[in-house]
């Protein structure tokens, strides 16, 4: 879902006090001598998958050879050189510091 969410760009519109039911933190501190737009880096920091979801990306983990291998890797230790990783794996080593294994699925970074 992340990935899917990366290929959009967001755009946050006023809308005055008087016409929001329910008021946010932005609409409270409005900053009235400026009326620029404000650029946001918006980001999603939680995901929460049905358990059906989280049962089928455990099963294909298991089962896919690339993510097995990587899940060792992980757990195991990474090689000291690039060189030494099998070449489907390669991909990873950028990011190899950010990966983890939780609940039997591959993330990248804190995301459980």
């Amino acid at each position: 879902m992340i990935l899917k969410l990366q290929g959009y760009n967001f755009r946050i519109d006023y809308c005055p006090r008087k016409d929001m039911l329910l008021a946010d933190a932005l609409s409270r501190l409005p900053n009235l001598l400026n009326n620029d737009p404000i650029e946001l880096d918006v980001r999603v920091n939680f995901i929460q998958f049905e358990t059906d979801s989280v049962k089928r990306l455990q099963d294909t983990t298991r089962n896919d050879p690339i993510l097995n291998a990587l899940h060792d890797y992980i757990h195991q230790g990474w090689p000291d050189t690039l060189k030494q990783l099998p070449s489907r794996q390669r991909n990873y080593w950028s990011i190899c510091d950010e990966l983890v294994v939780h609940n039997g699925i591959i993330m990248k970074g804190n995301k459980f």
